[in-house]
C-alpha cells in the first residue's frame, strides 16, 4: 500500500513537471549537439547504465565524439560538479574516478565507456558548459543518463528501460501513461511482458537480456554482494550463469560501504574458503576503499539482443 501511494505521489510530481514544459513555465535548454536520453519509470533497477554504455561504445565505434551527462548520485561531485576525461586520455589513474568522489555510476561508466567524456553533477546544463570549456568544442552526441524525468535539456531521442516490475512491488517515478513521451521502449528484465501493451503497437520497442561474459567463467564457491536496485535479478543471473553462490548479501541501492566492514567481509570469505563476487557498481566502491582486483570477482553483465535490434538502430542511429 505504501509503495503504491509513494508511486502515485512521485508520478504526480513528474506529470506536473511535464505539464510545466508543455505550457512554457519550464524551458529546457537546447544543446548544440544531438541528445539521447536513457531513463526509466521505476525507481532504479531497470538497467539504464548498461544501455548508456551500449550507446556510448556504439557511438565511439562510429567515430563520434561522445559525452555523457550523469548525476553522480551520492558522490561529492553531485553537488559540486566536475568533468572526467575519457579513460583512454587519463594519466591520473583510479584517483580520478573514485566512487566516493564521483558516485558509483559515474565511476562505472568511466570504465565501461573508455572513449567518452563525463560531465558529473546535478545540474546537467552546467556540466555541459564545463565540458565545452574543458574540451574546447561540442560533441557529436550527448547521452543524458537517467534523463526521463529531467527537463533541463531538450532531448532528441527518449529511450525508456522497462522491467516486469509492478506498482505493488517497487516505487515508480512515472505512470505508464507517460510512455507516450518515449521514442523507444526497451524491455530489459523479467519474464512477464511489462505493462506497456497499450503502447506496444504505437512505439518502437526492443528486448534485451543480460549475460555474464565467458571470460568470468565460474569456479569454486562465491559470496555475492549486491548493493543495487534489483538485487534479486543479479543473484538469479549469477546462478543461471553457473556460479555456485553460498551466500548473498543484498544491500540498498548506492550503499556506502565502510572500510572496516569490507575488510571483515574479505577475512570471513578467506576463512570460509570462498571468493567474494561484486556487481560493477559495488566493485568501484570497494576499489575506492583500497581493495585490489585480485581479491574479488566482478560480475558486470553484457547486453544480448532478443528482438528489436533494428528498432534500436533506426531510433538511436537513424539507420
Amino acid at each position: 500500500m505504501l509503495t503504491q501511494l509513494g508511486s502515485a505521489l512521485w508520478s504526480s510530481a513528474s506529470r506536473v513537471s511535464r505539464l510545466g514544459v508543455r505550457i512554457g513555465i519550464l524551458k529546457p535548454v537546447r544543446l548544440d549537439a544531438r541528445v539521447v536520453s536513457v531513463g526509466n519509470i521505476q525507481a532504479g533497477g531497470a538497467g539504464k547504465t548498461p544501455l548508456v554504455a551500449q550507446i556510448a561504445n556504439e557511438g565511439a565505434q562510429r567515430g563520434l565524439r561522445i559525452w555523457i551527462l550523469t548525476r553522480g548520485y551520492r558522490g561529492k561531485r553531485e553537488r559540486l560538479g566536475g568533468v572526467i576525461p575519457p579513460l583512454s586520455f587519463s594519466s591520473q589513474g583510479d584517483d580520478l574516478v573514485s566512487a566516493l568522489e564521483w558516485g558509483d555510476e559515474a565511476a562505472l561508466l568511466h570504465e565501461l565507456c573508455p572513449e567518452a567524456w563525463l560531465g558529473v553533477g546535478g545540474n546537467r546544463v552546467e556540466q555541459y558548459q564545463r565540458l565545452i570549456e574543458k574540451v574546447g568544442r561540442s560533441p557529436d552526441l550527448v547521452i543524458l543518463d537517467d534523463g526521463f524525468q529531467n527537463h533541463q535539456i531538450v532531448k532528441d531521442v527518449e529511450i525508456v528501460a522497462l522491467t516486469s516490475a509492478q506498482w505493488s512491488r517497487v516505487f515508480f517515478r512515472d505512470s505508464w501513461s507517460e510512455l507516450q513521451a518515449a521514442d523507444l521502449l526497451v524491455w530489459t528484465k523479467g519474464p512477464v511482458l511489462p505493462e506497456f501493451s497499450q503502447w506496444q503497437s504505437q512505439k518502437p520497442w526492443a528486448r534485451i537480456q543480460f549475460e555474464l561474459p565467458l571470460a568470468s567463467a565460474p569456479s569454486g564457491s562465491y559470496w555475492l554482494f549486491t548493493g543495487i536496485a534489483g538485487s534479486e535479478a543479479a543473484y538469479q543471473l549469477a546462478l543461471q550463469s553457473g556460479y555456485h553462490l553460498v551466500r548473498h548479501t543484498s544491500l540498498e541501492d548506492h550503499v556506502q560501504y565502510d572500510a572496516e566492514n569490507v575488510r571483515s567481509y574479505l577475512l570471513q570469505a578467506e576463512k570460509l574458503g570462498i571468493r567474494i563476487a561484486l556487481t560493477g557498481k559495488d566493485w568501484v566502491k570497494w576499489r575506492a576503499l583500497g581493495v585490489s582486483p585480485e581479491r574479488v570477482t566482478v560480475l558486470e553483465p553484457k547486453i544480448t539482443w532478443v528482438e528489436g535490434r533494428e528498432s534500436w538502430e533506426r531510433v538511436v542511429w537513424a539507420v
